[in-house]
């Protein structure tokens, strides 16, 4: 009596691995539509040398390479998307030491000032350990 109730409990766990396979929602002849997409969004911000935005360019006015091979532009359109970004600064000594440390507090400030309202941002000072 045991062999036929292992013997019944293996047929009936090859049907539940059975059913359990074909639970996809496909059956074995319905054909399967599969699509590659290599599409990639590139957001750019332009500014001149004076940090002013410079609008209004259009994709001719753009070259876009990787490892060294152009590639092709397929869409292109200015619009405004919110910022995600993280500044990490040195405030040790070497920093302060030669001056450019002043120069990045005063970058860190102009950077701030320009973010919009749906733009984020975190910072951390670090020395000797993250703060």
């Amino acid at each position: 009596m045991l062999r036929s109730m292992t013997r019944g409990s293996g047929i009936l766990a090859f049907f539940i691995i059975a059913i359990l396979a074909n639970l996809d929602g496909q059956k074995p002849d319905e054909p399967t539509f599969r699509a590659k997409v290599d599409l990639l969004s590139v957001a750019v911000r332009v500014t001149d040398c004076k940090d002013n935005e410079i609008h209004g360019l259009t994709a001719e006015r753009f070259s876009l390479y990787e490892n060294g091979i152009p590639q092709k532009i397929s869409a292109f359109a200015a619009e405004e998307e919110p910022v995600s970004m993280g500044i990490l600064l040195d405030v040790s000594s070497s920093m302060a030491a030669t001056g450019k440390l002043d120069h990045a507090k005063d970058a860190l400030s102009r950077l701030i000032g320009a973010m919009r309202p749906e733009d984020e941002m975190f910072y951390l000072r670090f020395h000797r350990k993250i703060e």
